[in-house]
């Protein structure tokens, strides 16, 4: 495991934020993500539908953390019917695109025991991972799932990028923050293969 050591929070954040301007197709361009669409089909098909629908319980409400322009949580509640906001430190908030401007190390006193599905791409983006799950884990519900997307771009550390680690490690971290492991599902995107890790509350 891996962890890039800032000399403070400021220095931190700017990290973030210059991370997304120094990339303008990124900021500027609603269709250049990570994430792909297909990706989110793929959840909620293979993941999403059949947890909550064996467990008989109906989401909803969702937050995708590191959401960059909001697309994501936007496409969640498309193919799902749930209501997601999403959070990124480094873009400013947007009312049209449910994206608030949030440290996804803290949380809302609204969110403690509350979310049903938390989704991030973006743990890599943590100074703090085991505080940063440690905070996720407290938002969800009994029945709620978490859902962290791991990749070979997931392994190094750098200022953008902070955390790196296999996905071995993101599991033992799950498990030693008070997370369950409940299944990790491979699947193949168009242009990288991920790892997305369900865990619940333990």
């Amino acid at each position: 495991m891996k962890l890039w050591k800032y000399k403070d929070y400021q220095e931190y954040v700017k990290s973030q934020v210059d991370g997304i301007y120094k990339h303008p197709t990124v900021r500027d361009n609603y269709n250049h993500q990570w994430f792909e669409n297909e990706d989110i089909i793929f959840l909620k098909e293979q993941v999403i539908s059949p947890y909550f629908s064996k467990i008989n319980v109906i989401p909803k409400f969702g937050i995708c953390h590191g959401a960059k322009l909001g697309k994501e949580n936007v496409e969640f509640e498309k193919q799902t019917g749930i209501n997601f906001i999403g959070t990124d430190i480094s873009i400013d908030s947007s009312i049209d695109m449910k994206l608030i401007k949030w440290d996804f190390h803290d949380v809302k006193d609204e969110w403690i025991e509350n979310v049903d599905i938390i989704y991030s791409n973006a743990l890599d983006h943590s100074y703090n991972p085991e505080l940063c799950l440690s905070q996720w884990i407290s938002c969800l519900t009994d029945r709620g799932i978490c859902i962290v997307e791991h990749t070979h771009c997931h392994l190094d550390s750098t200022a953008t990028d902070p955390f790196g680690a296999t996905l071995q490690e993101y599991c033992d971290l799950i498990l030693s923050v008070g997370g369950k492991v409940l299944e990790i599902k491979n699947y193949t995107g168009r242009r990288r293969k991920k790892r997305f890790i369900i865990f619940t509350r333990g």
